[in-house]
């Protein structure tokens, strides 16, 4: 997902946590208990993310298909643009049924669709393209693709936006398309 607020960044599909550019994101728990005396009092979490019992954490997918449940299929009402990308965990990592939780992720490699879920070519993609190289990782342009096209062409194995050489040197060089660095 890519924010616009004064540049393009990276933030979470999910909470509106930013990526931040040059370091890693650092997962925090944001779980709070109630107080059994004083029920509107919340208490902090007890514990470092990701906790085995907690959901908190830094999440990826293991599978590119399960992605799909972050990319609509059809414009909301506040589009956003998404972009799909690849990620390095570390730290303390939880292997979940479908993906990992980890204490810490940085983007590995980002692909940058063209087109916009509700059909419309996204303005102002190569300066997005740009600000988002900040974070030092392969950016790839993927001209004429949604970011459900993205999905399903990571799903296929292929790396959206290479062509047959590069996606070669891709596939001989990674086991796999979103495996985590630990």
């Amino acid at each position: 997902m890519v924010a616009e607020a004064g540049c393009a960044g990276l933030v979470s599909p999910v909470y509106p946590t930013p990526w931040p550019i040059g370091r890693a994101l650092e997962a925090e728990c944001d779980a709070r208990r109630r107080e059994p005396l004083r029920p509107w009092k919340l208490r902090p979490p007890e514990h470092a993310a990701p906790a085995p019992t907690c959901s908190c954490g830094v999440h990826a997918v293991s599978l590119p298909g399960d992605l799909a449940a972050y990319v609509p299929s059809v414009a909301g009402r506040r589009i956003v643009h998404r972009v799909v990308g690849r990620v390095a965990m570390w730290g303390e990592v939880v292997e979940g049924p479908r993906g990992w939780r980890a204490s810490r992720a940085y983007p590995a490699e980002l692909w940058v669709p063209e087109v916009h879920v509700n059909g419309r070519r996204v303005a102002g993609l190569e300066a997005m393209a740009l600000d988002l190289a900040g974070y030092g990782v392969p950016v790839h342009l993927c001209a004429g693709m949604t970011a459900r096209d993205l999905v399903d062409e990571l799903a296929c194995d292929r790396a959206p936006g290479l062509d047959a050489a590069a996606q070669r040197r891709r596939l001989s060089s990674r086991p796999g398309a979103l495996i985590p660095r630990r």
